[in-house]
This record gives C-alpha cells, structure tokens and sequence, in this order.
C-alpha cells in the first residue's frame, strides 16, 4: 500500500505544500506518466515541498522518491521522514545535468504521530534559489 495519495502528479500537485516554495506540475518531463512536480526555491533557506501521512499505525516505512535537477541548476536534495521525535534523513547533491534519481530512506517510528515526507530543494543555511522535479513518491510499509 502507498501512503501517497498523489505521489505521480498526474492530475495536480494536491496534498502537497511548500515552504519557501512555490509547487507547480510539469507534464514535459516524467520518470514515468506524463507529470511531475518542480519546487521551486524563492531565494531564502530551507526550501522544501511537504506531504503529510495522518498518524499511521507504528511500523517500519520506506519511502522512496525520484528527484532530478534541470539543466542549468544545482540542488543539494535532502529526503526527510519524521514525525516530531523520530527522524530518517539521506542527502544527496545532484550535478545540473544529472537524470532522474531515487532516493529512498527508511524509519520506524516510536510515537505514533503524522508522518511528514519533506523533500527540500538547497538544504541550506544559505539563501539560494534553485529548481527540483519530483516524481514517484512512494511511502510504504514492511508487513510483519
């Protein structure tokens, strides 16, 4: 099961809220579909789009999204789960020409408590503008 209601952007990018951050859907560029969502940075710090899962049942998630950076930028990505006590982060730096990538980040709350998904464009203390696509957002469970 996929937490993520609207993790493909085919429709729109409902669900979904920026910080920072303006959320639009592209459909000229998709890792798969005809849609992703671009965040884009409005020039301060700590630029991210969130998705928010209401209290899941406590168990292991992992979560994987696909990430790319149009030409001409740089985004320093962090892929971000928690849920106020709890917290599972991986960082990546994407090259401007880089193709689409997965980055996937597991976690296994001890509070039962919303699930926030942040995935930010410059993850940074310094203000910068900057452009990230994202597509196949997915949030699942490790039945046991």
């Amino acid at each position: 099961m996929n937490y993520v209601t609207n993790g493909d952007f085919e429709v729109d990018t409902s669900g979904w809220s920026g910080a920072r951050a303006t959320l639009a859907q592209l459909t000229t560029d998709a890792t798969s579909g005809r849609a992703c969502m671009t965040i884009t940075a409005d020039g301060t710090t700590f630029n991210y789009a969130r998705y928010v899962i209401p209290a899941p049942v406590r168990q292991t998630f992992t979560t994987k999204v696909r990430v790319k950076s149009p030409t001409g930028t740089l985004a320093n990505v962090r892929l971000n789960l928690s849920n106020g006590t709890d917290e599972a982060v991986v960082d990546k730096s994407l090259a401007a020409s880089e193709d689409w990538v997965t980055l996937t980040v597991t976690i296994t709350p001890t509070v039962t408590a919303d699930l926030n998904i942040d995935v930010y464009v410059n993850y940074s203390a310094v203000p910068s503008a900057g452009v990230l696509r994202l597509d196949q957002v997915e949030v699942t469970y490790a039945a046991g």
